[in-house]
């Protein structure tokens, strides 16, 4: 009887096994293991919990793997992912959807660029952003709306300054945001609602004792330059029509 038990399992074990089959407990190789379905599938191999229910697939038919649920991408988990490193030589989408069309630069959302966004370290983002520390700009910023801040330009003993020309394309309103309801006739409007004044310093030569003072160089009505300058204490400004400039190159 033994003699026939063991022609049994070796020739049970050298055929194979073919049909469908339960393993109780542990199987492990020290080997490859590789797994060929007879037919390709879009659950070709899956692992269930105690529950049955699955947490992995593998999908042979479109070569995919899905974790926590059946993927709908080349690789896809559903849930949260965390990850030590991450890193990818192509774009990034965030925040959209799979039904969305593909971009060559990175985006958070699925908004499209108005800004000739192009290679994949150009990024676009199409909800709120916020930066609780300082931002830097290696270059120009550019901004379609509002620029609001809601702390002064200039705070405590920092400085502010641009290296090139700073050039406002529309009017300048430092104030309220319609000074005078002037739809626009002003080049620049002052307002100051809190006081009802505005008060300005100009300064030539700074707040020390320099004798170059201050001037303002305007045009009256036929488009000749006026020169306008305080002399001393006058109770009135000097006003030069061409003889005496501003700045010797004017």
């Amino acid at each position: 009887m033994t003699a026939v038990f063991v022609v049994f399992s070796f020739v049970f074990l050298a055929s194979g096994v073919y049909a469908a089959s339960t393993i109780g407990t542990n199987m492990s190789t020290t080997g490859t293991l590789t797994v060929t379905p007879a037919t390709n599938s879009t659950t070709s191999i899956q692992f269930q919990n105690a529950a049955s229910s699955t947490y992995f697939y593998a999908d042979s038919t479109n070569s995919r793997i899905g974790v926590g649920g059946a993927p709908s991408t080349v690789f896809e988990v559903q849930g949260t992912a965390s990850a030590s490193y991450f890193f990818t030589t192509n774009t990034l989408q965030a925040g959209g959807t799979f039904a969305a069309a593909s971009v060559a630069y990175s985006r958070f959302g699925i908004d499209t660029t108005g800004h000739s966004l192009a290679a994949a370290d150009d990024v676009l983002f199409t909800g709120l952003v916020e930066f609780n520390d300082n931002a830097f700009f290696d270059a120009k910023a550019s901004v379609s709306g509002n620029f609001q801040t809601e702390g002064r330009i200039r705070a405590g003993t920092a400085s502010h300054s641009f290296t090139g020309d700073l050039v406002v394309t529309s009017n300048l309103i430092l104030g309220t945001a319609a000074a005078s309801n002037s739809s626009g006739l002003y080049t620049a409007e002052f307002s100051n609602p809190a006081v009802g004044t505005a008060s300005f310093l100009f300064a030539g030569g700074g707040d020390g004792a320099s004798t170059t003072g201050t001037c303002f160089q305007l045009k009256d009505n036929t488009g000749k330059w006026v020169y306008m300058s305080i002399n001393g204490h006058a109770s009135a400004p000097t006003i030069n029509l061409g003889y005496v400039r501003c700045h010797a190159g004017d």
